[in-house]
């Protein structure tokens, strides 16, 4: 940080002070700097930015100079030769714990934009052990947060496309195969359904036919009765009258007239009993049928559930 509004005089400690602070500021010519950790302003001593009568403060009320605090600012590094500008010396920097370089000041400044180098990682100058915070340094302008934020963003957009594409090629073919898997037990089932059907129908066509057989045959023995006694009445009432039997012939009649009522109400008791059997078959049969419908239905229901559990 630097003020450039004029500077008011600050009272000025004694020689050989030291500076209990772990953050200072610096005041040369016009300009106050600051605040730096102390790690910083010493790196500022080697490459020759501060000298003996620049001054240090820790609080920007009392000031120091550099030259009366050799515990912070040795004495040999305020008489070498060093480099006047950053531009002239090669740096070292300290990256994931590894110590690189030495590489020019350019390249120091186009690792902080391009976010390479990181405001918490170190520098130093060559042939300096004492490293500083590299967004300690004036004249690094690093990668700004927000780009960093929209990396950051679009690296998790990325991820999360990336998991969903995953995710949707590992759901789609599950969902394939299952849907597959459940169309083909729904067309077996149909199937077995229709079998089923086909099978009842041809069931109820074949008690129908034999009913109709039975009826028939029924029908066709009581007619052959009836027929009979037909027969035998008409020779019966033939030969009482060639005798002239009269009274013989009016009862023969009558006996006719009663085997034949007989007869009928012998046939009409065997038809019924023949169709209350058809019906009872019929009945039957329908029961058989529906338990099986019951049994396909309970059974497509279990394969269902059992397959849900198998997939979860």
């Amino acid at each position: 940080m630097t003020d450039d509004l004029p500077i008011q005089q600050g009272s000025q400690a004694p020689a050989h002070q030291s500076l209990d602070a772990t953050h200072v500021f610096v005041r040369d010519e016009r300009r106050i700097r600051g605040p730096f950790v102390v790690g910083a302003v010493q790196a500022m001593q080697q490459r020759g930015e501060v000298r003996r009568e620049t001054l240090i403060s820790p609080d920007r009320v009392r000031w120091v100079a550099a030259g009366d605090l050799p515990d912070i600012f040795p004495e040999q590094f305020f008489d070498r030769q060093v480099p006047s500008t950053a531009n002239e010396m090669q740096w070292h920097y300290v990256s994931k714990g590894r110590r690189q370089g030495p590489v020019s000041w350019d390249v120091i400044q186009t690792m902080a934009a391009d976010g390479s180098l990181q405001p918490l990682d170190s520098i130093l100058p060559e042939r300096s052990e004492t490293r500083v915070p590299a967004r300690s340094i004036d004249g690094l302008q690093f990668q700004r947060d927000d780009d960093l934020l929209g990396l950051k963003r679009h690296r998790k957009i990325w991820l999360f496309g990336a998991s969903t594409f995953v995710l949707l090629m590992m759901v789609i073919p599950t969902i394939f195969v299952l849907s597959w898997d459940e169309g083909r037990i729904r067309d077996k089932r149909a199937e077995r359904l229709t079998d089923e059907e086909r099978a009842y129908d041809t069931e109820i066509v074949r008690l129908t036919q034999e009913h109709e057989t039975r009826i028939a045959k029924l029908t066709q023995e009581y007619e052959d009765r009836i027929a009979a006694l037909d027969r035998d009445t008409s020779i019966r009432v033939a030969e009482l009258g060639a005798m002239a039997v009269g009274a013989k012939v009016e009862a023969e009649k009558r006996m006719h007239q009663e085997r034949v009522e007989s007869e009928e109400r012998m046939h009409l008791a065997e038809v019924e009993a023949e169709n209350r059997r058809h019906r009872e078959d019929m009945a039957e049969s329908d029961r058989r049928h529906q338990q099986s419908l019951d049994q396909s239905r309970r059974q497509h229901e279990q394969n269902r559930r059992d397959r849900g559990d198998s997939w979860w």
